[in-house]
């Protein structure tokens, strides 16, 4: 009896010390703009919909990741009204010509309003960034369930995957 109540007591221990040493990951303050034209300010433009899932990319060449997921996720955002997909290309700082060349550009390859309207730009200084979402590498896409708060829910790096979509569906029924 004394082991169990020994080991007990060890667990729950740890258990405190596991919650006291979790450290949230709260989204930058970041700005971009959409490809509609209207500039957007995170972590306030969370407080729009309970749930964000927001894909950052960081070459045009993660574009193919990117779309790896829109499929599933819009399906999913049509089926939740508490749910909004966000694509975030992250650039770093430039000069205003070329981040106009670049927004263009960008602008003309996608023709869909809503599309246009969920594509935010983000034009900035990228350390900090990734110092707050615990990026180490842009070789690869990342993605972020954000509460309304701006909070970090869940995160994944990669294409998609079907296990790391029915995570997203679980942490959204759950809440």
């Amino acid at each position: 009896m004394k082991i169990r109540l020994s080991l007990l007591f060890l667990l729950v221990v740890l258990a405190r010390l596991t919650a006291e040493n979790f450290e949230e990951i709260a989204f930058p303050d970041v700005e971009g703009k959409n490809l509609l034209g209207s500039t957007v300010a995170f972590p306030e433009a969370f407080s729009s919909c309970q749930y964000h899932l927001v894909i950052v990319a960081f070459q045009q060449r993660q574009q193919e990741e990117v779309d790896t997921w829109l499929p599933s996720l819009i399906q999913l955002e049509k089926r939740n009204e508490n749910f909004k997909v966000l694509e975030l290309p992250t650039i770093e700082k430039m000069n205003r010509l070329m981040r106009w060349v670049i927004y263009r550009g960008m602008r003309s390859g996608i023709e869909e309003t809503s599309a246009r309207g969920r594509t935010i730009t983000l034009h900035i200084d990228k350390k900090p960034f990734k110092e707050a979402l615990r990026i180490e590498s842009e070789e690869s896409v990342r993605l972020y369930l954000v509460s309304s708060e701006g909070v970090v829910l869940w995160q994944f790096r990669g294409p998609y995957s079907e296990k790391a979509f029915q995570m997203i569906e679980q942490k959204i029924a759950v809440r």
